[in-house]
């Protein structure tokens, strides 16, 4: 194991992409100082900040990244520190000495796809140790790398560390850091979303106070932080976005990120550092270029989700529409009319390499199912001369009861093999079920979103389906072409 110290202050590090950063620095954490919060940014900019924006004051160190937006700096105590390095070290011993391949591992399958970390600056820390990493980054990383143990020609054949004991360790581990978060706070908790059984919305919620704490929710293009720190920032925020957005649609909740409160700027291509250059060459890798644009149209559907929220599911909204009384369904349809036009022109604008099914041979597919197949159809369905609301179908294989993004499916999580029959409904007992509560009702609800699923999928992974080529591979147990 690299257990040596792990370096305390990155800022006169020789050839480090770290030297400047916010969100990642070592043994202290930044909290954003809101605009009603104690500290006024006036006063804030009388203080004789040095060249790098930076004044000690006595609770900790003020950090200027824009005229308007500022951190406290606060260290952490040394008893955090040592608890710290001992649950690290805990971590590594449970996958020794299979951390550096469960790590290349990691950002040869799952990283191309769910790109909310920076591969070169995990590398680089990485290598000089372990220990620079918080207890449930490591563990994260190390758990979401263990469901593709036998996609890796050196491991296959060993026996496979007990990915139990990390699952069990890394909640405890969160907790211990909720209050003093960085970045890789958020990461961490994002990907412990993404394993089986890992859907919380509860750790949804804590993950939107922690980003708000870092100020996530703000437009950071013009701060003064490393380039690779504003683009982390922007796809990490976006991945909370989403994560939010799917996990209010599907667990009945009220959504917990507010467009009044959110300046994020859109993700462009550029915010991407890994390129179709970076790929790998090794059997069963991800492919960096469709993981990306998949996450950038991800996004922009969710967008479309969260007019979909905010129109038909919030409170108000709801009580709206019923006021409406017997005008309520002719009020709905005009409601859906602009969200239709915008699903239809989202899915116009699908790059090919998107399309359902699209696979190069010898790689995992990280679409697949990735992007819905929609069907925005206003269904003018009489009874009693009465037309019924819109049914926007959200419509996959085994979609997922959780979360949307990208992530190539777990290997051995059960897959099926049903195709997706558009061109009809009947054969889809759960879409019949609420049509047929739709039509006995007189004064039916205003929209459904119905989900086709199938033998109740359990993971987010499977939303989606797992392509290789056209070969069927023995090893992970997923569904190929």
């Amino acid at each position: 194991m690299n257990a040596k110290p792990p370096i305390n202050d990155y800022t006169n590090l020789p050839n480090s992409l770290l030297k400047q950063t916010l969100g990642l620095q070592n043994r202290q954490h930044g909290q954003y100082l809101g605009q009603t919060s104690s500290y006024d940014t006036r006063l804030i900019n009388l203080s004789p900040f040095n060249g790098r924006g930076e004044f000690v004051s006595s609770p900790g160190t003020l950090r200027r990244v824009s005229p308007q937006t500022h951190f406290i700096m606060k260290s952490e105590s040394q008893l955090e520190i040592d608890d710290e390095l001992a649950n690290l070290d805990l971590v590594e011993s449970i996958v020794q000495p299979h951390g550096k391949a469960l790590v290349d591992l990691y950002f040869r399958i799952v990283h191309p796809s769910f790109p909310i970390m920076h591969k070169n600056v995990f590398l680089e820390k990485y290598a000089r140790t372990y220990r620079e990493f918080t207890p449930p980054m490591l563990a994260s990383v190390y758990i979401l790398a263990l469901n593709w143990w036998s996609y890796s020609p050196d491991l296959v054949n060993l026996p496979k560390p007990d990915v139990h004991k990390l699952e069990k360790l890394a909640p405890k581990f969160m907790i211990d850091v909720l209050n003093r978060p960085k970045l890789s706070t958020v990461q961490a908790g994002l990907l412990l979303l993404q394993r089986p059984e890992g859907d919380s919305w509860a750790l949804t919620g804590q993950l939107v106070a922690v980003a708000q704490e870092l100020g996530l929710h703000l437009d950071c293009s013009r701060w003064r932080i490393p380039e690779w720190e504003r683009s982390l920032r922007k796809r990490l925020a976006w991945a909370l976005f989403m994560q939010d957005k799917w996990g209010a649609l599907i667990h009945g909740r009220p959504s917990l990120i507010h467009l009044e409160d959110w300046s994020v700027r859109p993700v462009e291509l550029r915010d991407f550092p890994e390129t179709a250059d970076d790929d790998s060459e090794e059997e069963g890798s991800s492919e960096i270029e469709k993981g990306r644009l998949a996450f950038i149209n991800m996004i922009s559907l969710t967008e479309i989700l969260t007019d979909i929220l905010d129109t038909f599911f919030t409170l108000r909204a709801t009580s709206s529409i019923a006021s409406e009384g017997d005008n309520a369904i002719a009020v709905t349809l005009e409601r859906a009319k602009p969200i239709q036009l915008k699903l239809k022109e989202w899915y116009s604008k699908l790059p090919p390499c998107l399309a359902v099914g699209e696979t190069k041979a010898r790689k995992l597919s990280s679409t697949g199912q990735s992007i819905p197949s929609i069907l925005y159809c206003p269904q003018q369905l009489t009874q009693k001369k009465r037309l019924t609301p819109p049914l926007l179908l959200l419509s996959r294989n085994n979609p997922s009861p959780r979360h949307p993004t990208s992530l190539p499916p777990n290997p051995h999580t059960r897959q099926h093999n049903n195709p997706p029959n558009h061109a009809s409904s009947s054969q889809n007992p759960l879409h019949n079920r609420h049509l047929s509560h739709l039509q006995a009702r007189t004064n039916p609800p205003p929209i459904f979103l119905v989900l086709r699923v199938q033998n109740e999928p359990r993971h987010h992974s499977d939303f989606w389906k797992l392509t290789m080529g056209n070969e069927r591979d023995g090893r992970g147990g997923g569904m190929v072409s």
